[in-house]
């Protein structure tokens, strides 16, 4: 292959990854757009949540110790014992 032929397998590439995100970008816009008008103000509330993150909730293995979490039963949380059905 060519100098040119990498080059044009290049752009197509790129311009192929800029279409595809612009795509996606699409699709969440209309989304969002869809959502404030079924629910006025839910665009602000969104984004007043992401504002609220803790630490442990980005999964960023740097910021926050995951290895040493550990799982402690709540005895006040009523879970049903998991039950099979024959259909």
């Amino acid at each position: 292959m060519n100098r040119l032929a990498y080059v044009n397998l290049y752009v197509f590439y790129v311009d192929t990854l800029t279409y595809g995100a612009f795509k996606i970008y699409e699709a969440a816009y209309l989304m969002l757009a869809q959502w404030e008008r079924e629910y006025p103000g839910r665009r602000e509330n969104i984004f007043r949540s992401m504002r609220n993150v803790a630490r442990s909730q980005l999964a960023v293995y740097r910021q926050f110790d995951f290895l040493r979490l550990s799982i402690e039963p709540d005895a006040d949380l009523y879970v049903p014992a998991p039950r099979a059905v024959n259909r």
